[in-house]
């Protein structure tokens, strides 16, 4: 049998690959029900500390395809869970980071993929690569919709604001 190590990292690649097929519309084919297989078959073998990881891995690569998957609260949960989620990034606790973006939360959606993005940094570089690029991708798509840049006239004065190539501002 294959290291334990080298097994969590085939079946992370093996749900990327997964979603992939599924993004493609191929989530009925026979190539994704062979993936599938091999993911369950794969499963009990995983080291525990991964299965959070990959528990959660599925799910949240709907992401990527703009079908986020969230778990329905109530706005007191909600004030709970981002108070949790300020602790966890904190310490820097990844796994329980991911379990608590799973709520949403309200928070925009470049700042879960940002976070996603470092949570799978340790058990997928891909992984991390993809939510970091659609962390990118929704930013500056949020960026654009802010009212600042798109009211009348405000564009100008942000723009004004903005230092100059030699350091200096045009504020006067």
């Amino acid at each position: 049998m294959a290291p334990k190590k080298h097994s969590n990292k085939i079946y992370i690649d093996l749900t990327l690959k997964l979603h992939d097929l599924i993004a493609e519309d191929k989530c009925d084919s026979e190539e994704a029900d062979e993936v599938r297989d091999l993911l369950e078959d794969m499963y009990r073998h995983l080291d525990q500390n991964i299965k959070v990881y990959t528990d959660n891995l599925s799910g949240d690569l709907y992401m990527l395809t703009d079908r986020d998957m969230f778990i329905r609260t109530t706005a007191e949960e909600k004030i709970q869970k981002r108070s949790e989620l300020s602790i966890a990034v904190k310490d820097k606790r990844w796994k329980d980071v991911l379990v608590i973006l799973r709520y949403g939360l309200g928070i925009e959606r470049s700042t879960i993929a940002f976070l996603r993005s470092r949570a799978y940094m340790d058990v997928s570089i891909e992984a991390s690569r993809r939510f970091m690029g659609k962390g990118l991708e929704l930013s500056f798509e949020e960026c654009i919709k802010k009212p600042l840049i798109l009211q009348d006239g405000s564009a100008e004065a942000f723009i004004d604001h903005l230092p100059q190539v030699d350091g200096s501002s045009n504020i006067s």
